[in-house]
């Protein structure tokens, strides 16, 4: 009997059949699977390299004194790099309670930064609040999850109300121009995903990355 009495326990957890564990990608979406890496990481980490590399595209699209959200922002140094590079008014958002907090004492002596512990896809911040919002593999951590179908579509819903009227939507991405732009192109007014900007594609071919830019425009204006 003895020998036997290991086919009495449960399975556990990565056994084919009754695998219930959640993959390594979709962890992306659990705040405490952030909390627990921030937990145990804190230096900085850049996903899709740093400031230096995107400086000139934001540069270009994105005045010094707008307000401009950092999406998702993480341990990347972007927010400070920008804010080292004269933006005024920069919103670093992310759903990690643990980040914000080492975030807060980075950047104390940087009032230009405001941070902000928060889910981007449900925010209760005013309407049409920043002339610009910058995403920085976000779009592409929320791939990753169980539900993304239906997260993108609240996210993008949120960056849309978020932005003013001539509002700049920075997305970097690893995902090629046609795996992404199903996901952000929608001109049917009358569809319920509904998209109301232009958008621009970029690539560091190098690097295998690409810029989105999309341009808020009217909702109404393709119609008029």
């Amino acid at each position: 009997m003895k020998g036997n009495t290991s086919k009495l326990k449960a399975p556990q957890k990565g056994e084919a059949e009754f695998d219930d564990a959640t993959s390594d990608n979709a962890q992306y979406g659990r705040v405490q699977f952030w909390d627990l890496r921030y937990a145990e990481e804190h230096e900085p980490f850049e996903w899709y390299y740093g400031y230096e590399y995107f400086r000139n595209t934001i540069r270009d699209c994105i005045p010094r004194e707008w307000n401009v959200m950092i999406a998702g922002c993480g341990s990347s140094n972007l927010t400070g790099d920008m804010a080292e590079d004269g933006y005024e008014n920069i919103t670093a958002l992310d759903v990690s309670r643990v980040v914000i907090a080492q975030l807060k004492y980075r950047y104390k002596d940087l009032p230009q930064i405001k941070l902000m512990n928060g889910n981007v896809t449900d925010t209760n911040l005013p309407e049409g609040s920043f002339g610009a919002i910058i995403d920085k593999a976000l779009l592409d951590s929320l791939l990753c999850t169980q539900t993304s179908t239906v997260t993108v579509a609240q996210y993008l819903f949120e960056v849309e109300r978020l932005l003013d009227d001539e509002g700049i939507f920075i997305v970097i991405s690893h995902g090629s121009p046609e795996q992404r732009l199903p996901l952000l192109e929608q001109y049917d007014i009358d569809e319920p995903q509904f998209t109301p900007w232009v958008i621009e594609v970029q690539a560091m071919s190098e690097f295998s990355l690409y810029y989105l830019l999309l341009s808020l425009i009217p909702m109404y204006s393709e119609t008029s």
